[in-house]
């Protein structure tokens, strides 16, 4: 939008600036006099603690009309797909409550961080499913490097391409899906648990047993048996209704729904006697 086309309302005045280092509906004039002798430290630093409550004292809604001293702030064009346009449209695609979170983590961390974070990846999930298996598992390594650093887009990439494998028809095919479960699951958080385990519990529907599979079907039932148990309690139950297992299988996924009680070791003491 062209300057002589921007409404004059402070919000689009190059003088207006947030008035705190949280997310606020609030700004300040850079060119109050009041606050003049404090912009600099502001500015650079973003410091607002030493001068909160003058600025609480100067601070207005951004929507006001501005007055004489308006200069419209310069637009600079975003591509969707930049570092910035992502960062944008991860805010914008947020509920009020998680978009005050993003610009609170955004405002504690340092540039570095923040670029490492949400830094876009070069990443096509049809390369990585027409690839062989050397080439699958360079892809994850390097997936997995940038998650380690804290890369979001590297992190749901990961979960993509444990998806996307197909059943293992061949032993290198196991220890692909094996690697993908282990970096997609690293984040072991309720929301990732929550499309890792429908995702496991639906293969256990399909997979045949046999050498080759034998242990991703281990890898799977160890992944499931260190989750909490109400999340896997249901799925775990339908599954043994809806599908025939040989014995040691039923007996592998039963020891995982119903575990063994610990006994309390006072119990232990007074059952054995050892109280006499």
């Amino acid at each position: 939008m062209a300057k002589e086309e921007m409404e004059r309302i402070c919000f689009n005045c190059g003088y207006y600036f947030p008035a705190s280092n949280e997310a606020t509906e609030y700004g300040i004039c850079l060119s109050d006099d009041v606050l003049e002798p404090f912009v600099d430290d502001i500015l650079e630093n973003f410091n607002f603690a030493p001068y909160q409550d003058i600025i609480d004292t100067r601070k207005f809604l951004g929507e006001r009309e501005a007055c004489e001293k308006f200069e419209p702030a310069e637009i600079i064009e975003i591509e969707d797909d930049s570092f910035v346009g992502k960062l944008f449209h991860e805010y914008a695609k947020r509920d009020e409550r998680e978009r005050k979170e993003l610009l609170n983590d955004f405002l504690s961390k340092e540039p570095e961080d923040i670029i490492r974070e949400y830094s876009p990846i070069k990443f096509d999930l049809e390369d990585f499913i027409q690839a062989d298996g050397e080439q699958r598992d360079s892809i994850l390594e390097q997936l997995g490097h940038r998650m380690y650093l804290g890369n979001r887009d590297a992190d749901r990439a990961l979960f993509s391409c444990l998806r996307a494998l197909p059943l293992p028809e061949r032993i290198e095919d196991v220890h692909i899906k094996i690697k993908a479960l282990e970096l997609a699951a690293h984040r072991d958080t309720p929301e990732r648990r929550a499309e890792v385990i429908p995702l496991l519990i639906e293969e256990l529907h399909v997979i045949p047993s046999n050498n080759t599979t034998r242990q991703w079907i281990r890898k799977i039932l160890e992944y499931l048996g260190k989750c909490p148990h109400e999340e896997i309690q249901e799925p775990l139950e339908t599954l043994l209704e809806e599908r025939k297992f040989a014995p040691k299988m039923r007996e592998n996924i039963e020891a995982i729904l119903y575990p063994p009680v610990k006994e309390d070791f006072y119990e232990w003491l007074w059952r054995s006697g050892g109280n006499r």
